[in-house]
């Protein structure tokens, strides 16, 4: 993780955005991404 003052939440939003943003979709769950 490259954030070690965020939660876990925070996190996943994180990466959630920067997945939005690349036009994937990220699984927390997983951890994994996945094309939209």
């Amino acid at each position: 993780m490259d954030h070690p003052n965020i939660t876990m939440e925070e996190y996943n939003k994180l990466e959630e955005e920067k997945a939005r943003i690349r036009g994937k979709v990220y699984n927390w769950e997983t951890a994994t991404y996945g094309r939209i």
